[in-house]
């Protein structure tokens, strides 16, 4: 199904009344946007609660998500971390998420692996 336009607006608007009170309170500060990763399905157990759709039932995909905050980072002047990088995929969702959506403890450090790779590469651009 096609995500009804209602709800990614509402997300849009939401996320960018969120960046604009960040800025607004933090002038100075530098703030990173993360895309989120992939939603995988419980292979060893289709019928399991835990059964993630890669279309969730509004209709939006992760990637509709992601290309929000993108654009939203970038109309903020923001840094975005892509959260790609990480690596997760089907083959190895087990090893890294928990319940194929939230990182275990391994993926919580590849995660902050990614996070770390960002700030570090920008933190050496300013210099």
């Amino acid at each position: 199904p096609m995500p009804t336009q209602d709800v990614l607006s509402t997300f849009s608007e939401a996320y960018a009344v969120m960046l604009d009170n960040i800025k607004k309170t933090y002038p100075n500060a530098f703030v990173f946007c993360s895309t989120l990763y992939p939603r995988y399905k419980n292979e060893e157990d289709p019928s399991s609660p835990l059964d993630f759709p890669n279309v969730a039932s509004n209709g939006a995909t992760i990637e509709d998500y992601n290309d929000i905050i993108v654009t939203l980072a970038r109309a903020f002047s923001c840094e975005v971390i892509y959260m790609s990088d990480a690596n997760i995929n089907r083959n190895n969702a087990a090893t890294y998420l928990m319940d194929y959506l939230h990182p275990k403890k391994a993926g919580q450090k590849r995660m902050g692996e990614v996070i770390s790779k960002y700030v570090k590469a920008f933190l050496n651009a300013l210099n």
